[in-house]
C-alpha cells in the first residue's frame, strides 16, 4: 500500500533536472541507496517506476512499496505543478532523493553528495512519455 506523504515534507525542484525531495521517516518506505555511473548520473532505482500528473506524483516501488505524493499544497500552484510534470515527462522520469527531515531545504548537489542521501533515477511510466534516456552527468554546482 503507497504510503501517503504531507507536502509539507517533499519539495518538487526542475533544475538541474526534475527532482523530487522527500523527508523519510523512521519505518518508512525507503527508497534504495543513492548510487551513481562512472559518468556521474544517478543510476536508476531499481524495482521503481513514477507516474506524474499536475496535482498528484506516484513512486511504485517493488512489491507493495510506494509512495503518494500530492503536488499542491495552496491554490495558485497549478502552474508550478504542471510545468514539473511537464518537464519529468520531458526527461523521461524524475530523480527522486530520500533525505532525513532536517536535510530537506538543502542545497541539492549537497544531497547528491550525501552518503545518507537514498534513491536514483526513476522512469516515468505516464502516457506519452520519451525513453528512458540514457545516463547523462549532471551539471556542477553554479559558480
Amino acid at each position: 500500500m503507497p504510503e501517503l506523504i504531507p507536502t509539507k515534507r517533499t519539495r518538487f525542484l526542475s533544475a538541474p533536472v526534475p527532482a523530487v525531495v522527500i523527508a523519510g521517516e523512521p519505518g518508512g518506505i525507503a527508497l534504495p541507496p543513492l548510487a551513481f555511473y562512472d559518468t556521474g548520473a544517478a543510476m536508476r532505482a531499481a524495482g521503481w517506476t513514477v507516474v506524474v500528473r499536475a496535482t498528484m506524483c506516484v513512486l511504485d516501488g517493488p512489491d507493495s512499496d510506494g509512495l503518494l505524493l500530492p503536488t499542491i499544497s495552496d491554490t495558485g500552484q497549478m502552474d508550478r505543478a504542471a510545468a514539473w510534470a511537464e518537464a519529468v515527462t520531458d526527461a523521461g522520469g524524475v530523480l527522486a532523493l530520500q533525505v532525513a527531515p532536517h536535510r530537506l531545504d538543502a542545497i541539492v548537489y549537497d544531497l547528491l553528495a550525501d552518503p545518507e542521501t537514498r534513491g536514483g533515477f526513476v522512469p516515468n511510466l505516464g502516457v506519452g512519455t520519451a525513453p528512458v534516456p540514457s545516463p547523462r552527468t549532471y551539471p556542477g554546482p553554479p559558480e
